[in-house]
């Protein structure tokens, strides 16, 4: 009787199947083979895109034109945008918080001896970012401004909490 082979353990298998996988058929998946050094590719492997067409050239028909006017003025009705008086009240304390935040920052490095006078300090650094629905443009009546305050590294948390609220308490009043 001839001598079974011995069966195959579990770690041998994966890689009898892997080595199988690679060699068969890769000459069909094979690169395409380029001299050292250049850049030029064979051209039956390069990818070539085409345009597709538009899958409708028909302009809109007068339901979906009944219909989009429909949604720009129920849009109008429940977001009313800000009015122009708004806009510019929202510019002037902006611009106030930006100058609060930005003489705040120089007293404190001029307290903190970082500057010989306040002149100098005026340099320090501090500047105010908008974000929010303000900064997208799509701000109603009522909608608050979000603002980042990025200051020098020398400012702290507790400085900024101690000393920026309480300048902001005596600009409200």
């Amino acid at each position: 009787s001839a001598a079974e082979p011995a069966p195959l353990g579990r770690r041998q298998v994966p890689r009898l199947l892997g080595s199988a996988r690679r060699s068969v058929g890769s000459e069909r998946f094979a690169r395409p083979r380029r001299a050292p050094g250049s850049m030029s590719v064979d051209s039956s492997a390069r990818l070539r895109l085409q345009p597709r067409p538009p899958l409708c050239t028909k302009g809109p028909t007068p339901a979906e034109k009944a219909g989009t006017e429909g949604l720009l003025s129920l849009l109008a009705e429940e977001s009313p945008v800000c009015s122009s008086m708004d806009l510019v009240a929202r510019e002037l304390v902006i611009q106030s918080l930006q100058r609060a935040l930005r003489d705040w920052v120089a007293e404190l490095a001029l307290s903190k001896g970082l500057y010989a006078t306040l002149a100098a300090a005026a340099d320090a650094g501090g500047d105010l970012y908008i974000s929010g629905s303000y900064r997208l443009g799509v701000a109603g009546p009522g909608a608050d401004v979000d603002a980042i305050c990025v200051t020098p590294r020398f400012v702290t948390s507790a400085d900024f909490f101690d000393g920026m609220t309480a300048r902001l308490r005596r600009i409200q009043k």
